[in-house]
């Protein structure tokens, strides 16, 4: 029993002794943790997006320039510039091709380039107009504008025959030329409408003399439109259009007045030979009754009866109906005005 007291007391002392002399841990400072930033796979691809963005945007900047160049030059070349102007069309077209192979910014280069075409285009069409004055002789209808515009054109190639020429002072001669020589096809115009019309309306009541509104409605309405169109063009100010509806509408209704002429007269002829036909037969059955006479109260097979109705009575409108009314002559706003009538209708076949 001691000797298990004394082993019990001698791990008691150990223990004890292990316990109270372990030693205090040290006091450290935590480190403050180490933050790194994350690179996402979506960041990266927006930075890669913007990029391309910008990239394409500069593309996009050059390409839309040389478009517009293009369209000037398209607008040059539909006005008649490889005609009328090919040596400045050829030297615009040497500017443009220097433009395309550079590199950099265009802008400038581009927007100059364009008002080169657009002043070439200006003087082209300036030019046709003087030509379409000459061939028509407008230029009496008015001299002053003419004399006017033939100086600004003048000036405009003169300074075309140097490459160099100034784009903003031909333009503008150019333009002040084109704006003289339309003067004077407006002038020219509304004169030679108003006498066209005339025509027509001369043409109009030849083809009502012979009721071409009757017999031939829809080519007769087509006509009436034509001429109403006219109209309606010279109160809107465009003379050149209504002068070409007013020669449509003049030219209808004579081939309208004709042929139904042609057709009344060829029927008339008919109708005269039936009535002679039918007078022969009269003095025929005349001279029949004289010898053999039928008596009132006789009935025959295949005669009708005393006062049977042969034929039905018609219901046809009056002809003038069918006639479209159109006014002699109007103002410069396209109203109605009153004329004396003096214009006779052409002579046709007589009607029974």
């Amino acid at each position: 029993m001691k000797k298990v007291a004394l082993i019990l007391a001698a791990a008691a002392i150990f223990t004890f002794t292990s316990c109270g002399s372990k030693p205090a841990p040290e006091e450290t400072t935590p480190e403050a943790p180490v933050v790194q930033e994350e690179v996402t796979e979506d960041s990266t691809e927006e930075a890669v997006v913007e990029e391309v963005e910008e990239t394409n945007e500069s593309v996009k900047d050059r390409d839309a320039i040389l478009a517009e160049i293009e369209d000037a030059r398209k607008a040059a070349l539909e006005a008649g510039a490889k005609e009328y102007a090919p040596q400045a069309l050829a030297d615009i077209d040497k500017i443009f091709e220097r433009v395309k192979e550079s590199e950099g910014d265009i802008s400038a280069d581009g927007a100059a380039l364009a008002a080169r075409y657009a002043a070439l285009t200006s003087y082209v069409q300036a030019k046709k107009e003087k030509q379409k004055i000459d061939d028509n002789g407008y230029a009496a209808y008015n001299q002053k504008d003419y004399d006017a515009g033939l100086e600004y054109l003048n000036k405009v190639e003169e300074a075309l025959a140097d490459e160099d020429w100034d784009t903003s002072s031909v333009a503008a001669d150019a333009d002040k030329a084109y704006g003289k020589f339309k003067n004077v096809t407006f002038a020219a115009c509304k004169k030679l409408a108003m006498e066209e019309r005339d025509k027509a309306f001369e043409a109009k009541r030849n083809a009502d003399s012979v009721k071409a509104g009757v017999s031939r409605k829809e080519e007769y309405k087509a006509a009436a439109d034509l001429f109403k169109a006219g109209d309606q063009q010279y109160a809107i100010q465009n003379p050149e259009a209504a002068y070409n509806n007013y020669k449509s509408a003049k030219e209808q209704f004579n081939a309208l007045y004709q042929d139904v002429s042609k057709k009344r007269a060829a029927a008339q002829k008919k109708l005269d030979e039936a009535k002679k036909a039918v007078e022969e037969s009269a003095e025929l059955a005349a001279e029949a009754d004289e010898k053999a006479p039928i008596l009132d109260t006789e009935e025959i097979e295949g005669i009708e009866e005393a006062g049977a109705v042969l034929l039905e009575e018609d219901s046809y409108e009056a002809p003038e109906a069918a006639e479209i009314e159109i006014p002699a002559a109007i103002d410069d706003n396209g109203n109605a005005v009153e004329v004396e009538e003096n214009v006779e209708p052409a002579p046709v076949a007589e009607e029974e």
